[in-house]
């Protein structure tokens, strides 16, 4: 749990700027951090809190499938559910109440 936590602290902390091989953050414009992290039978649920900002058409299936490929390389985390400030990701999808969110 220590070193999922970790790792999406690393993946939050990572600039926007492109890098030589060509891949980009696309969390690089939020101010996000770890609320909280927990892990039971296989499903990784992160919990952010903070202002997610995603421009572009796609953006959140990109920042939402680095979060969750994050997750899923360590090999005790089958699933991940992405939170941010209780909504899950992709928000958009999550129904009006999380949709309104800012």
């Amino acid at each position: 749990k220590r070193v999922l936590r970790a790792a999406v602290e690393a993946l939050l902390s990572l600039p926007k700027d492109k890098r030589a091989d060509g891949l980009i953050n696309a969390l690089g414009d939020s101010q996000l951090h770890v609320a909280d992290v927990t892990l039971v039978a296989g499903k990784a649920t992160i919990a952010l809190s903070g202002r997610l900002n995603i421009a572009g058409v796609g953006g959140e299936a990109y920042a939402t499938a680095q979060l969750q490929a994050t997750a899923r390389q360590f090999p005790t985390v089958k699933q991940a559910t992405i939170l941010v400030n209780g909504c899950p990701l992709p928000i958009g999808e999550s129904g009006s109440s999380c949709a309104n969110r800012s």
